[in-house]
């Protein structure tokens, strides 16, 4: 019990030491995690250590490591059953697909991600998913598309008083404003979203 809770601790830390930018925290944070996770046998942080991993994985390509971590937080998710597990690890897979540009397998990991959190009523789940479906279209080239996508969750954000999320919305409708030829309205996108 100590070991899955010393787990559950260094996967929190791991959020935190990513939104402060501090990368060698936020690596030792990571396998830390998944080294206790793996030390507990627990399958909520096995499926998350595996699921951070993979995202992690696939931003050094030249390792090839992502598709090795995948299938095991697949499994690990399979053990518990959960949708906000399911919703963890998709997200996170479906990231690390649109990092390498395997568009399809993104699309539906994200999806699947924004399901299993609505089914959970997890705004804070689905306004996350919903960020990287935005960044997904983008990196396709479907601005408009990527333009609704951001637009649905600044919608959310305002519903569930998320600054987090109203920020990214804003950000993410501007930038596709602007990729779209609509620069006065980017501006003001932007102005907003600086204030946030």
């Amino acid at each position: 019990a100590i070991v899955t809770e010393a787990a559950r601790a260094y996967q929190e830390l791991v959020l935190i030491y990513y939104l402060n930018n501090n990368l060698p925290a936020f690596l030792h944070a990571i396998l830390a995690a998944l080294n206790l996770a793996e030390k507990s046998n627990s399958p909520r942080e096995l499926a998350e250590g595996y699921a951070t991993m993979c995202l992690v994985a696939g931003a050094v390509p030249q390792l090839n490591l992502a598709p090795v971590y995948e299938p095991r937080a697949i499994a690990a998710a399979q053990r518990l059953n959960s949708s906000s597990i399911w919703g963890f690890v998709l997200l996170r897979i479906g990231t690390y697909k649109a990092t390498v540009g395997l568009w399809a397998g993104a699309h539906e990991a994200t999806e699947q991600a924004i399901g299993h959190y609505e089914h959970i009523n997890d705004p804070r789940g689905v306004g996350d998913a919903v960020n990287v479906l935005g960044i997904l279209l983008e990196l396709e080239g479907r601005f408009a598309a990527a333009l609704q996508a951001f637009t649905d969750l600044h919608t959310l954000a305002r519903k569930h008083n998320n600054v987090q999320h109203e920020g990214w919305g804003l950000g993410g409708q501007a930038t596709d404003l602007l990729l779209l030829g609509r620069t006065e309205e980017a501006v003001v996108k932007a102005q907003a979203a600086l204030q946030r």
